[in-house]
């Protein structure tokens, strides 16, 4: 939810709504042409499935445009509960961290 606000991604959203993978369990935002490959939809269920070969079934519950073409066709958004879940982690498991400079040039000292 305060990545959604601090990066703006509801403002990509194109169907459905970010707020609603924090309501519905099992969900997913998927980019426009990963949507377009997999020919889904809104309310249509994807199959994910892990390195180790586990499949989980989760819910198509958006679809977002970057306008980066190359991230729209390989991207997806779960809630950080939902990731765990699928690669069998403890809840203070995360896969990266997004940092939001005001300044762009401060961005190497950061990193």
């Amino acid at each position: 939810e305060e990545e959604t606000r601090l990066f703006g991604f509801s403002q990509y959203i194109i169907e459905g709504r970010a707020e609603d993978l924090q309501q519905i369990p099992n969900s997913i935002i998927l980019g426009i042409g990963l949507a377009k490959r997999l020919q889904v939809h809104i309310g249509d269920m994807v199959n994910i499935t892990t390195p180790a070969g586990d499949r989980y079934r989760l819910k198509v519950i958006g679809i977002y445009q970057s306008g980066v073409n190359e991230y729209d066709k390989v991207q997806s958004y779960a809630t950080i509960k939902t990731t765990q879940k699928i690669l069998g982690k403890a809840n203070n498991y995360i896969t990266d961290i997004a940092i939001k400079t005001r300044d762009i040039r401060t961005a190497p000292a950061i990193a």
